[in-house]
Protein backbone atom coordinates (compact mmCIF):
# COMPACT_ATOMS: atom_id res chain seq x y z
CA UNK A 1 0.00 0.00 0.00
CA UNK A 2 1.27 3.49 -0.68
CA UNK A 3 1.99 5.93 1.88
CA UNK A 4 0.12 9.13 0.98
CA UNK A 5 2.09 11.17 3.14
CA UNK A 6 5.05 10.40 1.65
CA UNK A 7 3.71 11.21 -1.56
CA UNK A 8 2.62 14.86 -0.57
CA UNK A 9 5.40 15.69 1.22
CA UNK A 10 7.70 14.68 -1.55
CA UNK A 11 4.85 16.75 -4.17
CA UNK A 12 5.71 19.62 -1.85
CA UNK A 13 9.15 19.49 -2.40
CA UNK A 14 8.75 19.14 -5.90
CA UNK A 15 6.76 22.17 -5.86
CA UNK A 16 8.92 24.67 -3.58
CA UNK A 17 12.30 23.78 -6.26
CA UNK A 18 11.45 26.72 -8.62
CA UNK A 19 11.38 28.59 -5.73
CA UNK A 20 14.61 27.24 -4.39
CA UNK A 21 16.12 27.50 -7.62
CA UNK A 22 15.09 30.97 -8.75
CA UNK A 23 16.61 32.15 -4.67
CA UNK A 24 19.83 30.42 -5.90
CA UNK A 25 20.08 32.13 -8.73
CA UNK A 26 22.29 35.28 -8.62
CA UNK A 27 25.01 36.62 -10.21
CA UNK A 28 28.40 39.03 -9.29
CA UNK A 29 28.57 42.46 -10.33
CA UNK A 30 31.26 44.82 -10.33
CA UNK A 31 31.07 47.64 -7.28
CA UNK A 32 31.21 50.72 -8.77
CA UNK A 33 34.65 52.49 -9.07
CA UNK A 34 35.39 56.16 -10.11
CA UNK A 35 38.29 56.80 -12.10
CA UNK A 36 39.80 59.94 -13.62
CA UNK A 37 39.51 60.09 -17.41
CA UNK A 38 43.31 60.83 -17.35
CA UNK A 39 46.30 61.28 -15.24
CA UNK A 40 46.68 65.12 -13.48
CA UNK A 41 50.39 64.82 -13.93
CA UNK A 42 52.36 64.60 -17.59
CA UNK A 43 51.94 61.42 -18.85
CA UNK A 44 52.48 59.04 -22.17
CA UNK A 45 50.30 56.75 -23.98
CA UNK A 46 51.08 53.41 -24.46
CA UNK A 47 51.92 50.61 -22.14
CA UNK A 48 55.83 48.48 -22.04
CA UNK A 49 55.53 45.23 -23.60
CA UNK A 50 58.45 43.22 -22.00
CA UNK A 51 60.35 43.59 -18.55
CA UNK A 52 63.42 42.59 -19.93
CA UNK A 53 63.27 44.76 -22.91
CA UNK A 54 62.45 48.02 -20.24
CA UNK A 55 65.65 46.94 -17.78
CA UNK A 56 67.69 46.38 -20.94
CA UNK A 57 66.81 50.29 -21.99
CA UNK A 58 68.96 51.50 -19.07
CA UNK A 59 72.15 50.35 -20.77
CA UNK A 60 73.80 48.17 -17.94
CA UNK A 61 74.65 44.63 -18.25
CA UNK A 62 75.05 44.58 -14.56
CA UNK A 63 71.60 45.56 -13.43
CA UNK A 64 70.32 43.52 -16.03
CA UNK A 65 72.85 40.16 -14.74
CA UNK A 66 71.18 41.03 -11.01
CA UNK A 67 67.42 41.42 -12.17
CA UNK A 68 67.50 37.31 -13.98
CA UNK A 69 69.65 36.09 -10.94
CA UNK A 70 66.85 37.87 -8.33
CA UNK A 71 64.02 36.22 -10.20
CA UNK A 72 65.91 32.68 -9.79
CA UNK A 73 66.97 33.33 -6.21
CA UNK A 74 64.28 35.49 -4.26
CA UNK A 75 63.17 34.00 -1.17
CA UNK A 76 60.10 35.82 -1.07
CA UNK A 77 59.57 34.84 -5.00
CA UNK A 78 59.99 30.89 -4.21
CA UNK A 79 57.47 31.43 -1.49
CA UNK A 80 55.14 32.95 -3.94
CA UNK A 81 55.37 30.15 -6.02
CA UNK A 82 55.10 27.35 -3.23
CA UNK A 83 51.67 29.50 -2.41
CA UNK A 84 50.22 29.24 -6.06
CA UNK A 85 50.88 25.59 -6.23
CA UNK A 86 48.65 25.21 -2.43
CA UNK A 87 45.92 27.18 -3.83
CA UNK A 88 45.67 24.63 -6.68
CA UNK A 89 45.60 22.10 -4.26
CA UNK A 90 42.98 23.92 -2.71
CA UNK A 91 41.01 23.96 -6.21
CA UNK A 92 41.50 20.60 -6.22
CA UNK A 93 39.67 19.87 -3.29
CA UNK A 94 36.84 21.58 -3.90
CA UNK A 95 36.81 19.68 -7.43
CA UNK A 96 36.67 16.36 -5.58
CA UNK A 97 33.99 17.55 -2.95
CA UNK A 98 31.74 17.44 -6.63
CA UNK A 99 32.65 14.18 -6.77
CA UNK A 100 30.78 10.77 -5.17
CA UNK A 101 32.72 9.71 -1.68
CA UNK A 102 33.49 5.99 -2.01
CA UNK A 103 34.29 4.22 1.16
CA UNK A 104 35.45 0.32 1.12
CA UNK A 105 35.75 -1.49 4.93
CA UNK A 106 36.29 -5.69 5.76
CA UNK A 107 36.41 -6.83 9.38
CA UNK A 108 37.51 -9.91 10.55
CA UNK A 109 36.55 -11.56 13.69
CA UNK A 110 37.54 -15.25 15.62
CA UNK A 111 35.15 -15.78 18.99
CA UNK A 112 36.68 -18.57 21.45
CA UNK A 113 34.75 -20.24 24.29
CA UNK A 114 37.92 -19.31 27.33
CA UNK A 115 36.51 -21.64 29.96
CA UNK A 116 36.82 -25.23 27.75
CA UNK A 117 39.49 -23.44 25.28
CA UNK A 118 37.19 -24.39 21.92
CA UNK A 119 36.56 -21.52 18.80
CA UNK A 120 33.15 -20.69 18.16
CA UNK A 121 33.65 -19.79 15.03
CA UNK A 122 35.39 -16.62 12.62
CA UNK A 123 33.27 -14.13 11.02
CA UNK A 124 34.17 -11.95 7.89
CA UNK A 125 32.16 -8.66 7.00
CA UNK A 126 32.83 -6.69 3.53
CA UNK A 127 31.12 -3.86 3.14
CA UNK A 128 31.51 -0.41 0.18
CA UNK A 129 29.86 2.47 -0.15
CA UNK A 130 29.24 5.70 -1.85
CA UNK A 131 27.70 9.03 -1.28
CA UNK A 132 27.02 11.75 -3.49
CA UNK A 133 25.14 15.35 -2.57
CA UNK A 134 23.74 16.47 -5.39
CA UNK A 135 24.71 20.13 -6.35
CA UNK A 136 21.17 21.52 -7.26
CA UNK A 137 21.38 24.95 -6.09
CA UNK A 138 25.03 25.25 -7.33
CA UNK A 139 26.37 25.41 -3.58
CA UNK A 140 29.61 23.12 -4.27
CA UNK A 141 29.93 25.07 -7.41
CA UNK A 142 30.50 28.28 -5.74
CA UNK A 143 33.12 26.60 -3.45
CA UNK A 144 34.66 25.42 -6.36
CA UNK A 145 34.69 29.33 -7.73
CA UNK A 146 36.16 30.31 -4.84
CA UNK A 147 38.67 28.21 -4.32
CA UNK A 148 39.44 29.01 -8.53
CA UNK A 149 38.86 33.06 -8.09
CA UNK A 150 41.59 32.70 -4.85
CA UNK A 151 44.39 30.62 -6.97
CA UNK A 152 44.05 33.49 -9.45
CA UNK A 153 44.82 35.89 -6.72
CA UNK A 154 47.23 33.87 -5.65
CA UNK A 155 48.79 33.96 -8.96
CA UNK A 156 48.29 37.72 -9.44
CA UNK A 157 50.52 38.01 -5.97
CA UNK A 158 53.47 35.93 -7.90
CA UNK A 159 53.34 38.40 -10.49
CA UNK A 160 53.40 41.23 -8.25
CA UNK A 161 56.36 39.89 -5.94
CA UNK A 162 57.82 39.81 -9.49
CA UNK A 163 57.22 43.28 -10.26
CA UNK A 164 58.26 44.25 -6.79
CA UNK A 165 61.35 42.44 -6.28
CA UNK A 166 62.69 44.15 -9.97
CA UNK A 167 61.81 47.43 -8.88
CA UNK A 168 63.43 47.14 -5.32
CA UNK A 169 66.57 45.26 -6.97
CA UNK A 170 67.08 47.97 -9.57
CA UNK A 171 66.45 51.00 -6.81
CA UNK A 172 68.92 49.13 -4.25
CA UNK A 173 71.33 48.88 -7.13
CA UNK A 174 71.47 52.19 -7.61
CA UNK A 175 71.21 52.98 -4.28
CA UNK A 176 74.64 51.74 -3.64
CA UNK A 177 75.81 52.79 -6.81
CA UNK A 178 75.07 56.20 -5.01
CA UNK A 179 76.59 55.63 -1.73
CA UNK A 180 79.39 54.27 -3.79
CA UNK A 181 79.88 57.30 -5.43
CA UNK A 182 79.07 58.95 -1.98
CA UNK A 183 82.00 57.45 -0.44
CA UNK A 184 84.28 59.05 -3.30
CA UNK A 185 83.27 62.08 -2.68
CA UNK A 186 83.68 62.05 0.71
CA UNK A 187 86.99 60.96 0.27
CA UNK A 188 87.82 63.73 -2.11
CA UNK A 189 86.59 66.36 0.21
CA UNK A 190 88.81 64.90 2.88
CA UNK A 191 91.51 65.11 0.84
CA UNK A 192 90.79 68.37 0.15
CA UNK A 193 89.91 69.14 3.76
CA UNK A 194 93.35 67.96 4.57
CA UNK A 195 95.22 70.07 2.08
CA UNK A 196 93.49 72.95 3.17
CA UNK A 197 94.35 72.11 6.63
CA UNK A 198 97.99 72.10 5.40
CA UNK A 199 98.50 75.43 3.77
CA UNK A 200 96.51 77.45 6.67
CA UNK A 201 99.01 75.73 8.57
CA UNK A 202 101.90 76.80 6.69
CA UNK A 203 100.73 80.50 6.67
CA UNK A 204 100.03 80.27 10.49
CA UNK A 205 103.61 79.62 10.83
CA UNK A 206 104.14 82.39 8.52
CA UNK A 207 102.67 84.69 11.40
CA UNK A 208 99.96 86.06 8.21
CA UNK A 209 96.87 84.38 9.92
CA UNK A 210 95.55 83.84 13.55
CA UNK A 211 94.94 80.85 15.63
CA UNK A 212 91.31 81.07 14.51
CA UNK A 213 91.94 79.72 11.44
CA UNK A 214 93.68 76.56 12.63
CA UNK A 215 90.62 75.94 14.37
CA UNK A 216 88.62 76.42 12.07
CA UNK A 217 90.84 74.15 9.50
CA UNK A 218 90.98 71.29 11.54
CA UNK A 219 87.63 71.61 12.59
CA UNK A 220 86.70 71.03 8.89
CA UNK A 221 88.77 68.13 8.52
CA UNK A 222 87.38 66.27 11.33
CA UNK A 223 83.52 66.97 10.08
CA UNK A 224 85.11 65.39 6.40
CA UNK A 225 85.97 62.25 8.90
CA UNK A 226 82.98 61.85 10.16
CA UNK A 227 81.16 62.22 6.49
CA UNK A 228 83.24 59.86 5.42
CA UNK A 229 82.52 57.21 8.50
CA UNK A 230 78.61 57.87 7.90
CA UNK A 231 78.83 57.35 3.98
CA UNK A 232 80.91 54.33 4.60
CA UNK A 233 78.42 52.41 6.76
CA UNK A 234 75.44 53.39 4.78
CA UNK A 235 77.33 51.73 2.00
CA UNK A 236 77.90 48.68 4.00
CA UNK A 237 74.39 48.92 5.29
CA UNK A 238 73.11 49.35 0.88
CA UNK A 239 75.00 46.17 0.49
CA UNK A 240 73.40 43.86 3.00
CA UNK A 241 70.27 44.69 2.18
CA UNK A 242 70.59 44.09 -1.81
CA UNK A 243 72.19 40.63 -0.80
CA UNK A 244 69.32 39.15 0.86
CA UNK A 245 67.02 39.83 -2.11
CA UNK A 246 69.34 36.64 -3.53
CA UNK A 247 68.54 34.52 -0.48
CA UNK A 248 72.47 34.57 0.88
CA UNK A 249 74.12 35.81 3.93
CA UNK A 250 74.37 39.81 4.32
CA UNK A 251 78.21 39.72 4.08
CA UNK A 252 78.20 38.01 0.55
CA UNK A 253 79.92 39.88 -2.06
CA UNK A 254 77.52 40.09 -5.05
CA UNK A 255 80.48 41.09 -7.10
CA UNK A 256 78.84 43.76 -8.97
CA UNK A 257 79.90 47.25 -9.36
CA UNK A 258 77.03 49.30 -9.99
CA UNK A 259 76.81 52.59 -11.71
CA UNK A 260 74.08 55.13 -11.65
CA UNK A 261 72.94 55.56 -15.33
CA UNK A 262 73.83 58.88 -16.71
CA UNK A 263 72.67 58.52 -20.47
CA UNK A 264 68.78 59.54 -21.31
CA UNK A 265 66.62 56.88 -19.76
CA UNK A 266 63.90 54.32 -20.60
CA UNK A 267 60.24 55.71 -20.97
CA UNK A 268 57.25 54.06 -18.68
CA UNK A 269 54.36 54.83 -20.32
CA UNK A 270 51.49 55.33 -17.96
CA UNK A 271 48.16 54.35 -20.33
CA UNK A 272 44.70 55.94 -18.94
CA UNK A 273 44.24 55.59 -15.84
CA UNK A 274 41.12 52.88 -16.62
CA UNK A 275 43.86 50.99 -17.90
CA UNK A 276 45.54 50.33 -14.38
CA UNK A 277 43.02 47.89 -13.35
CA UNK A 278 44.41 45.12 -16.08
CA UNK A 279 47.97 46.33 -15.30
CA UNK A 280 48.39 46.25 -11.46
CA UNK A 281 48.46 42.40 -10.42
CA UNK A 282 47.69 43.59 -6.66
CA UNK A 283 44.45 45.13 -8.27
CA UNK A 284 44.01 41.81 -9.95
CA UNK A 285 44.91 40.18 -6.96
CA UNK A 286 42.16 42.16 -5.08
CA UNK A 287 39.50 41.77 -7.70
CA UNK A 288 39.59 37.98 -7.69
CA UNK A 289 39.74 37.69 -3.92
CA UNK A 290 35.93 39.99 -3.95
CA UNK A 291 34.57 37.27 -6.20
CA UNK A 292 36.31 34.48 -3.86
CA UNK A 293 34.31 36.13 -1.12
CA UNK A 294 31.53 36.70 -3.14
CA UNK A 295 31.02 33.56 -4.08
CA UNK A 296 31.55 32.25 -0.50
CA UNK A 297 28.40 34.31 0.39
CA UNK A 298 26.29 32.87 -2.47
CA UNK A 299 27.42 28.95 -1.05
CA UNK A 300 26.76 30.36 2.38
CA UNK A 301 23.30 31.82 1.33
CA UNK A 302 22.64 28.21 -0.24
CA UNK A 303 23.66 26.09 2.61
CA UNK A 304 20.83 26.62 4.02
CA UNK A 305 18.55 25.71 0.91
CA UNK A 306 17.52 21.68 0.99
CA UNK A 307 19.91 19.46 0.88
CA UNK A 308 19.68 16.28 -1.32
CA UNK A 309 21.81 13.25 -0.80
CA UNK A 310 21.82 10.11 -2.58
CA UNK A 311 23.93 7.04 -0.56
CA UNK A 312 24.36 3.53 -1.71
CA UNK A 313 26.33 0.65 0.05
CA UNK A 314 26.73 -2.80 -0.79
CA UNK A 315 28.46 -5.77 2.32
CA UNK A 316 28.46 -9.09 2.87
CA UNK A 317 29.14 -11.34 5.90
CA UNK A 318 30.40 -14.77 5.96
CA UNK A 319 32.00 -17.20 8.44
CA UNK A 320 34.57 -18.27 5.70
CA UNK A 321 36.52 -15.95 3.55
CA UNK A 322 35.55 -17.72 -0.31
CA UNK A 323 32.08 -17.31 0.88
CA UNK A 324 32.47 -13.64 2.10
CA UNK A 325 31.08 -12.18 -1.51
CA UNK A 326 28.82 -15.05 -1.78
CA UNK A 327 25.27 -13.16 -0.67
CA UNK A 328 25.79 -9.30 -1.04
CA UNK A 329 23.55 -6.84 -0.08
CA UNK A 330 22.55 -3.87 -1.67
CA UNK A 331 20.92 -0.50 -0.16
CA UNK A 332 20.09 2.65 -2.08
CA UNK A 333 18.82 6.21 -0.25
CA UNK A 334 18.13 9.55 -0.76
CA UNK A 335 18.48 12.11 2.11
CA UNK A 336 16.73 15.66 2.04
CA UNK A 337 18.19 18.14 4.88
CA UNK A 338 15.91 21.26 5.83
CA UNK A 339 18.56 23.68 7.50
CA UNK A 340 16.13 26.19 6.40
CA UNK A 341 13.67 25.84 9.41
CA UNK A 342 16.16 27.11 11.75
CA UNK A 343 15.33 30.69 10.44
CA UNK A 344 16.86 32.60 13.31
CA UNK A 345 20.17 30.77 12.92
CA UNK A 346 19.78 31.11 8.80
CA UNK A 347 19.29 34.80 9.38
CA UNK A 348 22.24 35.63 11.32
CA UNK A 349 24.31 33.96 9.32
CA UNK A 350 23.73 35.56 5.84
CA UNK A 351 24.23 38.65 7.72
CA UNK A 352 27.56 37.99 8.73
CA UNK A 353 28.57 36.79 5.08
CA UNK A 354 26.56 39.64 2.92
CA UNK A 355 28.93 42.32 6.04
CA UNK A 356 32.17 40.31 5.21
CA UNK A 357 31.56 40.64 1.36
CA UNK A 358 30.72 44.44 1.89
CA UNK A 359 33.72 44.86 3.88
CA UNK A 360 35.54 42.94 1.30
CA UNK A 361 34.22 45.57 -1.22
CA UNK A 362 35.09 48.54 0.14
CA UNK A 363 38.80 47.31 1.11
CA UNK A 364 39.38 46.88 -2.79
CA UNK A 365 37.59 50.19 -3.93
CA UNK A 366 40.33 51.77 -1.42
CA UNK A 367 42.96 49.13 -2.97
CA UNK A 368 42.45 51.11 -6.58
CA UNK A 369 42.33 54.12 -5.14
CA UNK A 370 45.44 53.95 -3.25
CA UNK A 371 46.73 52.30 -6.73
CA UNK A 372 46.21 55.72 -8.48
CA UNK A 373 47.39 57.84 -5.87
CA UNK A 374 50.72 56.17 -5.79
CA UNK A 375 50.72 56.47 -10.19
CA UNK A 376 49.99 60.45 -9.00
CA UNK A 377 52.70 60.49 -7.04
CA UNK A 378 55.21 58.66 -9.26
CA UNK A 379 54.28 60.95 -12.36
CA UNK A 380 54.73 63.76 -10.11
CA UNK A 381 57.98 63.16 -9.04
CA UNK A 382 59.04 62.58 -12.35
CA UNK A 383 57.93 65.53 -13.95
CA UNK A 384 60.33 67.43 -10.66
CA UNK A 385 63.01 65.69 -11.22
CA UNK A 386 63.32 66.36 -14.73
CA UNK A 387 62.40 70.11 -14.30
CA UNK A 388 65.46 69.96 -11.41
CA UNK A 389 68.17 68.90 -13.61
CA UNK A 390 69.26 72.19 -15.06
CA UNK A 391 68.43 73.77 -12.24
CA UNK A 392 71.03 71.27 -10.44
CA UNK A 393 73.75 71.28 -12.78
CA UNK A 394 73.51 75.34 -12.67
CA UNK A 395 73.95 75.39 -9.40
CA UNK A 396 76.92 73.01 -9.08
CA UNK A 397 78.87 74.87 -11.50
CA UNK A 398 78.05 78.40 -9.75
CA UNK A 399 79.06 76.75 -6.46
CA UNK A 400 82.34 75.71 -8.00
CA UNK A 401 83.30 78.70 -9.54
CA UNK A 402 82.55 80.83 -6.61
CA UNK A 403 84.63 78.12 -4.22
CA UNK A 404 87.45 78.54 -6.48
CA UNK A 405 87.34 82.68 -6.53
CA UNK A 406 86.65 82.73 -3.04
CA UNK A 407 90.21 80.16 -2.39
CA UNK A 408 92.15 82.65 -4.86
CA UNK A 409 91.27 85.77 -2.49
CA UNK A 410 91.87 84.02 0.89
CA UNK A 411 94.92 83.05 -0.67
CA UNK A 412 95.58 86.85 -1.31
CA UNK A 413 94.42 87.61 2.04
CA UNK A 414 91.51 89.43 0.45
CA UNK A 415 88.32 87.39 2.98
CA UNK A 416 88.43 85.58 5.79
CA UNK A 417 89.11 81.91 5.96
CA UNK A 418 85.51 81.08 7.31
CA UNK A 419 84.31 82.60 3.65
CA UNK A 420 86.29 79.94 1.88
CA UNK A 421 85.29 77.21 4.22
CA UNK A 422 81.53 78.40 3.59
CA UNK A 423 82.01 77.97 -0.03
CA UNK A 424 83.44 74.77 0.13
CA UNK A 425 80.41 73.97 2.14
CA UNK A 426 78.02 74.69 -0.53
CA UNK A 427 80.17 73.06 -3.03
CA UNK A 428 79.83 69.79 -1.42
CA UNK A 429 76.21 70.36 -0.95
CA UNK A 430 75.63 71.26 -4.48
CA UNK A 431 77.28 68.56 -5.50
CA UNK A 432 75.78 65.88 -3.40
CA UNK A 433 72.55 67.22 -4.27
CA UNK A 434 73.11 66.06 -8.21
CA UNK A 435 74.43 63.28 -7.22
CA UNK A 436 71.14 62.50 -5.07
CA UNK A 437 69.36 63.72 -8.35
CA UNK A 438 70.78 61.22 -10.66
CA UNK A 439 69.74 58.61 -8.41
CA UNK A 440 66.52 59.64 -7.78
CA UNK A 441 65.86 59.96 -11.54
CA UNK A 442 66.40 56.62 -11.85
CA UNK A 443 64.73 55.15 -8.77
CA UNK A 444 61.74 57.18 -10.04
CA UNK A 445 61.23 55.05 -13.23
CA UNK A 446 61.51 51.92 -10.49
CA UNK A 447 58.89 53.07 -8.37
CA UNK A 448 56.73 54.46 -11.87
CA UNK A 449 56.95 50.86 -13.12
CA UNK A 450 56.08 48.57 -10.19
CA UNK A 451 53.28 51.72 -9.32
CA UNK A 452 52.12 50.87 -13.19
CA UNK A 453 52.02 47.29 -12.63
CA UNK A 454 55.51 46.25 -14.26
CA UNK A 455 55.55 44.35 -17.74
CA UNK A 456 55.29 40.73 -18.85
CA UNK A 457 57.79 38.38 -18.02
CA UNK A 458 58.51 34.68 -18.31
CA UNK A 459 56.86 31.85 -16.15
CA UNK A 460 57.42 31.61 -12.89
CA UNK A 461 55.62 29.39 -11.33
CA UNK A 462 57.05 26.63 -12.96
CA UNK A 463 55.30 22.80 -13.45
Amino acid sequence: MIDTRNLKTLALYLAALPLFTACASTGWQAPPIQTPAAWQAAATDGQLADADAFWQGFGDPGLNALIVRARASNADLASAVLKLKQAGYTLEQAQLDRRPDVSVSGKVSANRDLRRNESLGESYNFSAGLSYELDLWGRLADLEDAARWRQGATAADLEGVRVSLEANTASLYWQLALNDAQVSLAERDLDSARKTFDLVQSRYKAGTVSGLDIAQARRAVSQQESTLASAQQTRNATRRALALLFDVPPETDLGTTPALPRSTLPQVPAGLPSQLLARRPDLAASEARLKASFADTEAQRKSWLPTFSLTGSVGSASSTLVDVLSNPVAALGLGVALPFVQWNEREVALKVSRSDYELAVIAHRQTIYRALGEVEDALDARTRLEGDTERLLAQRDDAATAERLTGVRYRAGAVAFDTWLSAQDTLRAAERALLLHDYERAANLATLYKALGGAPAGNLAGD
